[in-house]
This record gives C-alpha cells, sequence and structure tokens, in this order.
C-alpha cells in the first residue's frame, strides 16, 4: 500500500464486550479497504488507553460494556481528555442493541457522538460509520412507544431499569414517596403488568429501555397492582 492509500485510510478503535461482534465488524471493516479496526477491547478503560494510544479518527462503543461503565461514559472521558489537551474532537459512535430515548439523549449531550441500532446489517453499520467520518449527520435513532407512556412515566420506568427503588427515584426526582408510585401504578396500567420488573422487561423488549445489567441491582419485586 503506497503512502496516499495509507492517509486515506480511516483508523478506527473498537470497543465491544461481544468477540463474535468485535470479529465479524473486524473483518467486514478489513475488506473495504478505506476502514480498519487498529484496537479491539472489551471495556471503557481499555478501550480509553487505546485511543490515547492510537489517536484514531473514530471511535466506535457498544453501549454495554463489561464493568460498570458505558460507551457513554467512555465518550465522557474521551471528551474531557480532548479538551484538556485541545486536541481535535474525535467522532464517536455508540452502538446498541438498545436503542433508547435514553441513550440517545445522552449521546447529545456530547459533541459529535451519535446512536447506531445494533440490530442493523453489517452493510448498514459500515455505511453509517463512512457517513460519521464524512461528517454527515445521521436522523436520531426513533423508538415508538407501543404503550404511550408519558414523559413523567418513562422517567421513572429508565430509572428503574437502572435498578433505583421507588424511594431512590423519589429522592432523585425531588417528589414524594408517593407521587413516584401514582407513576408507577400508571406505567403499570399502560404495559398491562402486575410488577415492575415485568414492566421493565416490556419495556427493554419495545426498545424503550436498557435492560439492567447483570451486575445491577434489579427493581423492587414488590408487585403493585395496576388497579390500585
Amino acid at each position: 500500500m503506497d503512502p496516499d492509500e495509507i492517509r486515506s485510510v480511516t483508523r478506527i478503535v473498537l470497543i465491544d464486550d461481544v468477540r463474535a461482534f468485535t470479529d465479524a465488524l473486524t473483518l467486514a471493516l478489513s475488506l473495504t479497504g478505506d476502514l480498519r479496526v487498529v484496537a479491539a477491547d472489551v471495556d471503557a478503560d481499555q478501550g480509553f488507553q487505546s485511543v490515547q494510544a492510537a489517536r484514531p479518527d473514530l471511535i466506535v462503543a457498544d453501549y454495554r460494556l463489561n464493568g460498570h461503565a458505558t460507551g457513554i461514559d467512555l465518550a465522557k472521558r474521551v471528551r474531557d481528555a480532548e479538551v484538556a489537551a485541545g486536541g481535535v474532537t474525535v467522532p464517536i459512535v455508540i452502538l446498541t442493541a438498545f436503542p433508547a430515548p435514553l441513550v440517545a439523549r445522552q449521546a447529545l449531550e456530547l459533541p459529535s457522538v451519535s446512536v447506531l441500532s445494533k440490530r442493523s446489517s453489517v452493510t448498514e453499520i459500515v455505511a453509517s460509520l463512512r457517513q460519521t467520518v464524512m461528517g454527515i449527520c445521521r436522523a436520531p435513532v426513533v423508538v415508538s412507544d407501543p404503550f404511550f407512556l408519558s414523559p413523567a412515566e418513562l422517567e421513572v420506568l429508565e430509572l428503574l431499569a437502572s435498578g433505583m427503588t421507588a424511594t431512590m427515584i423519589a429522592e432523585q426526582l425531588c417528589l414524594s414517596v408517593h407521587a413516584i408510585r401514582a407513576r408507577i401504578r400508571g406505567l403499570l396500567t399502560k404495559t398491562h403488568s402486575t410488577s415492575q420488573l415485568e414492566a421493565v422487561t416490556k419495556a427493554a423488549r419495545a426498545g424503550l429501555v436498557v435492560p439492567p445489567s447483570l451486575e445491577a441491582p434489579m427493581p423492587e419485586l414488590i408487585s403493585i397492582q395496576a388497579s390500585a
């Protein structure tokens, strides 16, 4: 490969803890000629170290990684380091099998960070990565809500999915526990669920929330009857 071809290659750091997906995407990118994975890691700490060492042109990270840090946490850390060093803002793509509204909101809070559904085909992912490198803004991932939850109910549902209890949610939102339980009853009714865990499971299947990780505490198992 001559120097001109080398300069045209987009160097990518890929962070994903699913080895089969990493291998498949790395192979697909190696066949493009213009996209190349220069480092592949499984958690945010390893990924950050690779970014610092490789100085890539693009960072691709799964939302859920090994450990407690997410792809968004990694993106924040990278942006802070870039600001401190006065360096260039490297575009970051967050891949997720659960393109929930929460993930999109978190990405929008950071410059040059976008979200791409992991359910897309490899061809679609490759095309989207090329568009990102070219600075083409893609439309945000839209998730339809089959339950027609209110913003307040969705907010509580997202916090339940993160493992928080009604009491913890009340403290975070500066509301009474009674008010939070009223919202929980509302979302239980709309999702036709008899427990918070069932509601979170249904919402995760619909793509509305990111399901709890294995390390996170599960939502309260106290059932609140929808008719209460």
